[in-house]
């Protein structure tokens, strides 16, 4: 039920995008949105195939590279015109995510779970450099960034949480905190759908199709 709802807004969230002509406010969201559609109908589709552990870890690293490419094309966008911000910036990120990287990859296999949680907090920590540099420096922040990234804040605290949860609760938790994670991923795709489809100021309400405007008498 909830996968079905999430692939919904998914879908509504990247035809807004196009309509409103905002996927290029961050092509590498929109590709993030794309896959995470494609992935979730691939698992509900063909669970036999696709619902297993193997494929499970690989779609969790495509996600947190994924993520890591939002942060850091939305920074350089942000702070193309501000150099100081810009290199502060950068160098706290690079090396919070090359050290997250580096001690997930040293976790033992025992402890995947603390593996990813450990990944999925270097993203949360490259997020909130670059929203404090944006705060500190007061630097202009596109609506739909503000929305990209505080939704993903706020959704990577809800999954680093189940993750960490999973290596003290017993399995039979798991099918919990998994439904409480797609709770939170359907709330998260429910604010970047809104943030993808309202007006900002200066924009017409809705562009009117061409096919639709009227000639000229």
């Amino acid at each position: 039920m909830i996968p079905d709802l999430v692939a919904i807004l998914l879908a509504l969230a990247l035809l807004m995008l196009a309509v409103r002509k905002r996927a290029s406010v961050s092509w590498v969201f929109t590709a993030y949105l794309a896959t995470c559609l494609v992935v979730n109908r691939m698992i509900v589709w063909w669970p036999a195939t696709f619902q297993n552990y193997g494929f499970w870890w690989t779609k969790e690293i495509l996600y947190v590279l994924l993520k890591l490419a939002v942060v850091f094309q939305i920074g350089r966008a942000v702070l193309s015109a501000f150099a100081r911000a810009r290199h502060v910036v950068l160098v706290i990120t690079a090396s919070i995510a090359i050290g997250t990287w580096l001690t997930a990859l040293t976790t033992t296999d025992r402890w995947v779970f603390q593996a990813l949680s450990v990944a999925q907090a270097g993203v949360v920590w490259g997020l909130a450099a670059l929203l404090i540099a944006c705060l500190w420096f007061q630097l202009p922040l596109h609506p739909l960034h503000r929305a990209i990234l505080l939704g993903f804040a706020l959704y990577l605290g809800v999954y680093g949480a189940t993750l960490g949860l999973v290596r003290y609760l017993s399995l039979s938790a798991v099918p919990y905190l998994s439904a409480l994670d797609s709770a939170a991923y359907a709330a998260t795709v429910g604010l970047w759908l809104h943030a993808a489809a309202r007006p900002y100021e200066g924009e017409p309400a809705w562009p009117r199709p061409r096919w639709l405007a009227r000639r000229p008498a």
